[in-house]
């Protein structure tokens, strides 16, 4: 990396943080997908919506 521009590292490193979040994204939803199949009940849906700290605001 260090015969890379400036310019180029900065967004080499803005690619790697966006290919890692949306990894971790993708690993939540296919989590949530595998509770969803697996449950028969109301539990599994309004587990994943609930708050987990009910100080925070939802979302």
């Amino acid at each position: 990396m260090e015969s890379m521009p400036a310019a180029h590292r900065g967004w080499a490193l803005i690619g790697m943080v966006f290919l890692a979040v949306a990894r971790e994204g993708l690993e939540s939803v296919f989590f949530l997908l595998a509770v969803f199949q697996q449950s028969s009940g109301w539990e599994a849906p309004a587990g994943a919506q609930a708050d987990p700290d009910p100080r925070l605001p939802p979302g």
